[in-house]
């Protein structure tokens, strides 16, 4: 941020909005001056850069590492880069610093999208520019601060120029400012402007509006809350401020504040329940999730993007070709499905060696598909066992259904056009189950170590058989860090139509299988509202209110539409189940916050919150220190073992990134203490 460089330039991606389209566009621009943001046009130019700069912050696999890893959902799988073992915090592995920092380009990425908004603020108002687009500019101002500031603790509110101020030239000086500050200056005053000026519906497809502030206020009280009440005296940083003046503020955490700031939150997320505006829940959790609803209902903000030019999507449309704005974070989630093996005739395995093959021929069971649960497989993330044994332990909730891929289906005979033979040497049949991940059986399976070859065994997926079940199966203690349980919701999209949404195939071709999801990457909905008031009403004790949120959730959570894993890779299978009543009476009389942030999790299930989640109500040491997972099947038996995290208070708050340290002209002893205490350059 060499105080700050990076934001005087705003050389990356900046665009404008065509006013003929009802849905936001870009029109690259290389660079704004102050007097650009003088005219509604100049503004929509500096906006539209704020929601391209989504993409980079959630698209990129940055935002899932930093809220993923070292959590009660994920862990590192196979393919895990240092970064991803690192975030992970095991152990054995490097810890977090200055320069070892999966998250710092959220450091560049917010702060060049607060200096822009500033520029539009700054000069939007001296020319008279509307308050509703303001309101926006001041919408995303808040909500990067409020990224920020629960990241690293207290941040800059002054880049050289003054505080929330334009900067036009490079500074290498900077000073930090408290919590406290960049809340009361900031998040709270922008966001209260917002939704005060916000239209109630958004002036075109994927803009904010009234909601969309409302609900990022009741979460910035929220969190502000539980901050000032500090429960378990968790250490935050700075604990003084000082200006370029050298004026000093002492920062100021007070218990006493809370719960007339969780009475906020409770008030303002009940205000966006009960003035929707264009916005409601979806009738079940798979209608929210199918890729084939492109513009949900329930989603008050997210990254946007398009099959129909290159350009303007941010990244590849026939392939891979990097670039961070892509939607690729999914990928991260991905087994490589691709390594399961299958017969093709009926002949059984046998052991050579101690190596489990089949003696007859084989094939790939799965090839790499443009489908929705498939898509390119990365594998550096594997949800840990108890989010099966404790998350997602009731099968009758959709939620489970819907967020994970559990029956994976063979596409040999479809694309390969090959006759195959499942575990039972049975042949079969098109998109037929060929994988399934199911509940621990106490015996039921045998799998490969077991009958006294290598783990991996003829299927090379570590998968076991059991009598009567043509699909090879692994129980959950038995998912590893190889052959794990990949992501359904949040998957890439297959079409047969053409559109500039969801890749384009036909059904017996594999179609663009690496690139990113050209989707609405969902970032906040409808729902968060009944979470964000369950969880003030828990802190104010008002358990009606709790159990009345978390009652509307579970009941929609009961229904099912579709069944994911009873259906074939092509399209889900058309069910009619209701347990909704079942799950409504499994609330427990009294809703606490570790019942709620498992409920957090089945509903929220790697939508870039967990960390924050878990910081908030400051559980993360609690609930994560250890977790269960499955060894690497090729090192021997994949039964699960207890691994070690090793979380401290002061991992809270991550370290201010080595690049932003690099770019400062000042003293030693300066630098040390502008860095978050524990941590290395």
């Amino acid at each position: 941020m060499k105080k700050i460089k990076i934001f005087a330039t705003l050389a990356v991606l900046v665009s404008v909005l065509a006013s003929c389209s009802s849905i936001l566009e870009e029109h690259p621009r290389t660079i704004y001056e102050p007097s650009y943001f003088s005219s509604d046009k100049g503004v929509e130019g500096g906006l539209a850069y704020m929601y391209v700069h989504l993409r980079y912050l959630f698209g990129h696999e940055m935002m899932i590492d930093h809220q993923e890893a070292g959590t009660d959902e994920y862990t590192w799988a196979e393919s895990a880069t240092s970064g991803h073992k690192i975030a992970d915090m095991n152990v054995s592995d490097t810890q977090w610093s200055a320069s070892d920092n999966p998250c710092s380009g959220m450091w560049t990425q917010c702060y060049r999208a607060i200096n822009t908004a500033n520029g539009v603020l700054e000069n939007g108002e001296a020319n008279g520019v509307s308050e509703s687009l303001l309101a926006e500019a001041r919408f995303f101002r808040a909500m990067d601060y409020f990224y920020l500031v629960q990241t690293f603790g207290g941040v800059p509110l002054d880049l050289g120029s003054g505080e929330l101020k334009f900067n036009a030239a490079p500074s290498t000086k900077s000073y930090r400012n408290t919590v406290d500050e960049v809340y009361d200056k900031c998040v709270i005053p922008d966001l209260e402007y917002a939704v005060a000026n916000l239209p109630d519906t958004p002036r075109k497809t994927g803009a904010v509006c009234k909601n969309t502030a409302r609900l990022f206020l009741a979460k910035a009280y929220l969190t502000y809350a539980w901050w000032n009440e500090n429960p378990k005296g968790i250490p935050t940083y700075p604990e003084k401020s000082t200006n370029f003046d050298g004026e000093t503020h002492a920062m100021v955490r007070d218990a006493s504040k809370a719960n007339g700031m969780f009475q906020k939150a409770y008030q303002i997320a009940m205000d966006g329940i009960n003035n929707p505006g264009p916005f409601a829940l979806e009738d079940t959790y798979y209608d929210l999730w199918v890729g084939s609803n492109l513009y949900s209902k329930e989603a008050l903000l997210f990254a946007d993007y398009t099959t129909a030019n290159q350009k303007y999507n941010g990244s590849g449309l026939t392939g891979y070709q990097g670039g961070d704005g892509q939607n690729s974070a999914f990928w991260m989630m991905n087994p490589n499905y691709t390594n399961l093996q299958i017969a093709t005739d009926d002949k059984p395995t046998a052991i050579v060696n101690g190596k489990e093959q089949f003696t007859g021929g084989k094939a790939q069971a799965i090839g790499r598909a443009g489908e929705q649960g498939y898509g390119r497989p990365w594998a550096r993330m594997a949800p840990v066992h108890d989010v099966f044994y404790k998350t997602f332990a009731d099968r009758r909730d959709s939620r489970l259904d819907v967020t994970f891929n559990m029956t994976y289906k063979q596409n040999a005979t479809r694309i390969g056009k090959k006759t195959v033979y499942g575990a039972m040497r049975e042949v079969l049949p098109k998109d037929a189950a060929v994988l399934k991940f199911i509940p621990n059986t106490n015996g039921l399976v045998s799998y490969p170590s077991d009958r006294g070859a290598a783990a991996n065994g003829a299927n090379s997926f570590g998968a076991g058989t059991m009598e009567g079940e043509n699909a090879y199966v692994i129980e959950y203690n038995h998912i590893g860090r190889r052959n794990f349980v990949g992501p359904w919701k949040r998957s890439i999209w297959l079409t047969t139509e053409t559109t500039d949404k969801g890749i384009l195939k036909t059904d017996d071709s594999y179609g663009q299988t690496n690139i990113g999801n050209p989707t609405p990457n969902v970032i906040s909905r409808f729902a968060e509202f009944y979470f964000v008031a369950a969880e003030a009403a828990v802190k104010l004790g008002n358990q009606q209110a709790a159990h009345d949120m978390m009652k509307v959730i579970r009941a929609r959570a009961g229904k099912w539409t579709h069944s994911v894993a009873e259906g074939t890779a092509l399209k889900a299978k058309e069910v009619n189940y209701d347990y909704s009543a079942e799950l409504v009476a499994a609330i427990p009389a009294t809703i606490d916050i570790d019942w709620l942030l498992d409920e957090y999790s089945r509903e929220f299930f790697a939508e870039y919150r967990r960390w924050y989640d878990l910081v908030r109500t400051q559980t993360w040491i609690e609930r994560c220190s250890t977790y269960l997972m499955g060894e690497d099947y090729n090192k021997g038996d994949t039964m699960e073992k207890v691994w070690k995290r090793d979380i401290q208070k002061k991992h809270y708050i991550r370290p201010i990134p080595v690049g932003q340290l690099n770019g400062l002209d000042m003293s030693d002893e300066e630098i040390l203490a502008y860095q978050n205490p524990g941590y290395s350059r």
